[in-house]
């Protein structure tokens, strides 16, 4: 059972709205037939997007309005599209589900026996194509559900039950959701090998900060291990002045989490929390996006039937001047000592 909370949103559209704004996100998902459930703040400018055929997922989010900026990435041309890639349809969004891991000998990616490049790469429809049955909607909240049956690399049959709730949040009492990164773990802080080794100019590690460039550029992504990562990140774009914040939850107590690099393990259990993708070219020249992502795991559990696990994220977005976004990120993620650069 995983559960979603997000606190931004978008409305209905009208006509003349721009490039780059909730209405126009919002107008052009209506204009090619996709549902959506939208969730609203009590004064109406926070909004949140969902499209129940697209796994529930929040296709985007506003601080603004109809004419407010769009924070999600949509992909145009495959929404306009629809269904066509058997291996993938990446049609964007801001937050959705996803489970893993993607590789290795539990694998829900690539069939048994397989080599596990990407030519044998394949996402479940679960996770594609499937529509998920709303449960209940409000102006504050929706749930979905969804049952299916998944088979892994190892040949094991799974009954899967999802319930995914999301909610938007009011501004009162968000500040007591955030914290720091953990600066006392010893050991590996940072995996940076999915796809070959981050360059020193997009990855810098230090002073308790991890700092990854995201600019949909180059293909790369890292992650933190267990006992590294702490429950909050967050990307800040100082040319449109927002300070997007991610905050998870993270059990008591040493827990598994599955390992999602693809090929051969010698741990698959000892695998990352948290993970950044940025996009960029293939070794073909082929690319999905360009976007980026953030990616908060639960722990693996060994779930017997009719037994759930729960896993809350929250994501914040924050607009204004750089001066003041920039006070908030030093408050919530460095040191007195330290400053933004």
């Amino acid at each position: 059972m995983l559960s979603a909370a997000i606190a931004a949103g978008a409305s209905a559209c009208s006509d003349g709205n721009k490039m780059g704004t909730y209405g126009y996100d919002a107008g052009y998902l209506a204009s090619k037939g996709i549902p959506t459930i939208e969730l609203k703040s009590e004064d109406g400018q926070a909004r949140v997007l969902l499209a129940p055929t697209l796994q529930g997922r929040v296709m985007t989010s506003t601080t603004g309005g109809e004419k407010g900026p769009s924070f999600g990435w949509l992909n145009y041309k495959a929404l306009a599209d629809g269904f066509v890639n058997p291996q993938f349809n990446p049609f964007g969004g801001e937050e959705r589900f996803w489970i893993g891991p993607e590789g290795g000998p539990f694998s829900w990616f690539f069939k048994p026996g397989e080599e596990q490049v990407y030519a044998n790469w394949n996402v479940p429809a679960l996770l594609d194509t499937e529509a998920y049955d709303v449960e209940s909607a409000s102006g504050t909240q929706a749930v979905f559900v969804k049952e299916q049956t998944l088979r892994n690399a190892s040949g094991n049959e799974f009954n899967i039950g999802l319930r995914r709730v999301v909610t938007i949040l009011e501004k009162a009492g968000t500040e007591e959701l955030l914290g720091v990164y953990n600066e006392d773990h010893e050991g590996k802080i940072v995996n940076d090998e999915y796809f070959g080794k981050v360059p020193a100019d997009r990855l810098q590690v230090g002073d308790g900060l991890i700092r990854f460039k995201i600019d949909g550029k180059y293909r790369s992504k890292i992650g933190l291990p267990a006992g590294s990562a702490r429950d909050i990140c967050g990307s800040y774009d100082p040319e449109a002045g927002v300070l997007n914040i991610l905050k998870y939850t993270i059990p008591e107590g040493e827990c598994d989490y599955v390992n999602s690099q693809w090929g051969p393990q010698d741990d698959p259990y000892h695998g990352d929390v948290i993970n950044s993708y940025n996009d960029g070219p293939t070794e073909t020249g082929t690319i999905m996006g360009p976007f980026y992502e953030i990616e908060t795991s639960s722990p693996a559990a060994p779930l017997q039937p009719g037994q759930t696990l729960t896993h809350t994220q929250y994501t914040l977005h924050l607009q204004g001047p750089a001066p003041i976004l920039e006070s908030i990120f030093n408050r919530i993620f460095l040191t007195k000592d330290m400053k933004l650069k």
